[in-house]
């Protein structure tokens, strides 16, 4: 085992989990501060997106920033995932772009797919395309492997009154409300950092945070 992987192992072992995941904004960044993201995993950029940062982010996406993922930004600017060095799992105001790139030119080639007959509308698992509004969508970031991407959701709201966040995999293709808020999400990074990127993930990620359709 090499000193990366036993680094990890001891802090998963050490992790205690929580009766509930965050689930407001404020709360899960008082958890992340509570249980800082190990470097080796991830990195949160101590400093928030100043003002001019974020309206330079919303002239790139052609529209405003929802108040909540403002917030979000102001706080903490992103963070990074360090295990693969892949990019943004919570995109920074100068990144949003490129995450909203990366999964418009996925949707597109699903689209092309679905018109083409090569993928049956009964392939698609979860919310179906003709129920997304894509000017509500705001993908945060990707994981890992690159090509499943976290995306917020201003067109719903999920039980907890706030804006889901969706899981999008364009190999399945799937496009799940994966987390209940974007705190929600980011306590799911806090967790998702205990757990050994290349293993199964203990019962716990489940318990705190169940797949939703």
């Amino acid at each position: 085992m090499s000193d990366r992987d036993a680094a990890l192992m001891a802090r998963m072992r050490a992790f205690s989990w929580p009766e509930r995941a965050p689930v407001r904004l404020e709360d899960a960044w008082a958890f992340l501060r509570a249980h800082p993201l190990p470097p080796d995993r991830f990195e949160l950029r101590s400093a928030g997106a100043g003002e001019q940062a974020l309206h330079h982010a919303e002239v790139a996406l052609g529209r405003a920033l929802p108040l909540v993922l403002r917030q979000a930004l102001g706080e903490h600017d992103g963070i990074v995932e360090r295990w693969t060095n892949s990019g943004p799992f919570f995109a920074g105001a100068a990144e949003l772009r490129g995450e909203w790139d990366r999964f418009e030119r996925e949707w597109q080639e699903l689209q092309q797919l679905l018109d083409e007959g090569e993928l049956e509308p009964g392939d698609w698992q979860g919310i179906g395309p003709t129920e997304v509004q894509l000017d509500q969508l705001f993908p945060l970031g990707h994981e890992q492997g690159g090509h499943i991407c976290f995306v917020l959701d201003t067109s719903r709201t999920s039980s907890v009154g706030e804006h889901p966040v969706l899981w999008f995999d364009p190999e399945t293709p799937e496009l799940v409300a994966r987390w209940l808020s974007l705190g929600h999400f980011l306590a799911w990074i806090a967790c998702d950092a205990r757990c050994h990127p290349q293993r199964p993930r203990p019962p716990d990620m489940g318990r705190l945070f169940p797949r939703r359709s």
